[in-house]
């Protein structure tokens, strides 16, 4: 399937957290990505029928798009810090992150992974709004020190778009 050990060293910062929120075992948690690529080429041929019939990008372009999203970040963080790139980096780093591939890959995945899975509990853990909510206003904190106005996030709780909105 690939070589996900680059992503896997960048992803291990998260260890304690992942073991911690998400009770996701320690072999797991350290090799983040290739436990998530091995789940998935695991699915029933059906499944993967289906996640791939769902994705109108394309697996190519979007680890371009992945790949540049990368590039980008790597960019950001080589040149001192400045305010107008490090909002840019929390923008695109948020949208990635909870917009696009929530949107396109998590939600599907995890309609299809066995409930134990440790890609079904990344999954939930990045669509559910209040951990949305949470990065969000997390990330607004560190990067900005409140000396620019910032969005707030709104959206409903959880998974059902029948609870209450919440501003934060």
């Amino acid at each position: 399937m690939g070589d996900w050990s680059t992503l896997d060293v960048q992803m291990r910062q998260y260890s304690p957290r992942l073991r911690d929120d998400l009770r996701i075992e320690a072999a797991a948690s350290n090799y983040l990505a290739t436990t998530v690529a091995n789940e998935s080429a695991a699915l029933p041929p059906d499944a993967l029928t289906e996640i791939r019939e769902q994705d109108v990008v394309g697996l190519h372009a979007r680890l371009e798009e992945l790949t540049a999203f990368q590039a980008f970040m790597d960019l950001a963080n080589s040149i001192p810090s400045h305010p107008a790139v490090v909002r840019a980096q929390v923008i695109t780093q948020n949208y990635f992150c909870f917009v696009y591939l929530g949107e396109s890959c998590f939600k599907i995945l995890q309609r299809h992974m066995p409930s134990t899975s440790t890609t079904r509990r990344c999954c939930r853990f990045l669509t559910d709004n209040p951990i949305r909510a949470s990065q969000c206003t997390r990330s607004r904190e560190l990067a900005l020190q409140g000396r620019f106005l910032w969005p707030p996030f709104l959206g409903a709780q959880g998974q059902r778009p029948e609870r209450a909105v919440v501003r934060i």
